[in-house]
């Protein structure tokens, strides 16, 4: 399992050097402590990343209780709760 505690950075750089989401993609921000990233949408799928809080990502489809994401070369799923930008309107 690999720590992504250094990991904080931007999809997309805006020109004034901002952070600006890809309006074709769905973003995410970690926002609990730290998340587990998971190859499988449930408590005993295999930890593939730990991601800390600040964490940004892609976000691809939702269940109710996990979210399948993508972030620094690595995907799978982390915990709904865990995370921001799951709403529908959502950084829109």
């Amino acid at each position: 399992m690999r720590d992504l505690s250094q990991a904080f950075s931007c999809l997309l750089l805006g020109l004034d050097g901002s952070c600006a989401a890809d309006a074709a993609r769905r973003t995410f921000v970690v926002t609990a402590p730290y998340a587990i990233l998971r190859n499988a949408p449930h408590g005993n799928g295999a930890a593939v990343a730990r991601l800390r809080r600040g964490v940004i990502g892609v976000l691809h489809p939702c269940a109710m209780v996990w979210c399948r994401v993508s972030t620094h070369g690595y995907s799978g799923f982390v915990r709904r709760t865990q995370i921001w930008g799951t709403a529908r309107d959502a950084g829109r």
